[in-house]
């Protein structure tokens, strides 16, 4: 069994390896016990809903003394996890996490400094985590370079750190809090592709920082504009078209109808299709804000024009 384990006062956020992706608000299930509600387990202690202190919306999870964990699914290469998380107050002890089980494992110390797991050895970084204040921390696994990035506020603090656990599989996550001061977590979000709005971007270029150090091997430093190994575009405009950065593959639109067109949508994309009848007089749009949509049929007045041209633009999801 492989686990990622994230933890924070000893909340320890365990990923094991695994279909079933988790967008959790805890504003669906009953106040109390998490146990047995949105297919929670808590595996000891304190796992409760509450109402007192919260993120977003009305309800979020305590930790105390315990923890909580919800089975996952993946068989994709790349995992993208996103959550808040509350720490009241320094742990008492630091965690003894069981490295050759967890994929992903990290922690607040403490010091109340963030801890990660490079392989199987903790790691204190420079990096203090604030009390009394919700923070946001995400983590990028890729199992094919079988390594993960951490952020926190939107700042990634740790890069290309190698797994703990050997495996690609993913089991579960678990939130845990061995210490009498409770941790309180809202809005997981964990997904098989990218979460693209507000991603960490640690130099602001436009690549977040998951596919720079993916295909760089450096978060920072790389020009968003130079032109890249797929001639004809640039670096950035490659990620935004959700195309390879490192070798000729095109966005390709093909034709399916007399005024029907499909292309490869990628997650994470909005696209917008546009419309002329020559190429000097300038495009209209004619259909808008397609998202995770890969096909589009023309039923506005331009199919009653003998011929035309059609243009499709693709963006980031706002």
């Amino acid at each position: 069994m492989k686990k990622t384990v994230c933890g924070f006062l000893y909340l320890s956020v365990m990923c094991t390896c695994a279909s079933v992706l988790l967008e959790e608000s805890f504003e669906n299930v009953t106040v109390g016990s998490i146990a047995g509600q949105n297919s929670w387990t808590v595996e000891h202690g304190l796992g409760s809903v509450q109402t007192n202190e919260v993120f977003n919306g009305s309800q979020a999870l305590q930790v105390q003394n315990g923890a909580v964990s919800h089975s996952l699914t993946n068989h994709e290469s790349a995992l993208w996890t996103r959550f808040q998380v509350f720490v009241t107050g320094a742990p008492e002890v630091n965690p003894v996490v069981a490295a050759e089980n967890a994929g992903v494992a990290f922690f607040v110390s403490t010091n109340l400094m963030l801890a990660v797991y490079s392989n199987t050895v903790p790691v204190e970084l420079e990096v203090p985590v604030a009390t009394q204040v919700w923070t946001r921390f995400d983590v990028y696994c890729d199992y094919d370079s079988m390594s993960w990035n951490l952020s926190m506020d939107g700042t990634t603090v740790a890069a290309g750190l190698p797994l703990s656990a050997g495996s690609a599989d993913i089991e579960q996550v678990q939130f845990s809090n061995d210490n009498p001061d409770s941790v309180f977590v809202d809005d997981i979000d964990i997904r098989n592709h990218e979460l693209a709005f507000d991603a960490p971007d640690i130099d602001g270029n436009g690549m977040p920082d998951w596919w720079e150090q993916q295909y760089f091997g450096l978060i920072t430093g790389n020009d968003a504009h130079a032109m890249s190994g797929n001639p004809g575009w640039t670096y950035l405009e490659t990620y935004i078209a959700g195309i390879s950065p490192v070798s000729a593959e095109p966005f390709e639109i093909i034709r399916t109808g007399s005024r029907s067109l499909s292309w490869d949508a990628k997650p994470a994309r909005v696209y917008d299709v546009l419309w002329t009848t020559n190429l000097l007089s300038g495009f209209m749009p004619v259909a808008s804000n397609l998202v995770a949509e890969s096909e589009f049929s023309d039923t506005s007045s331009n199919t009653n024009l003998p011929s035309g041209f059609y243009q499709v633009q693709v963006r980031l999801e706002p």
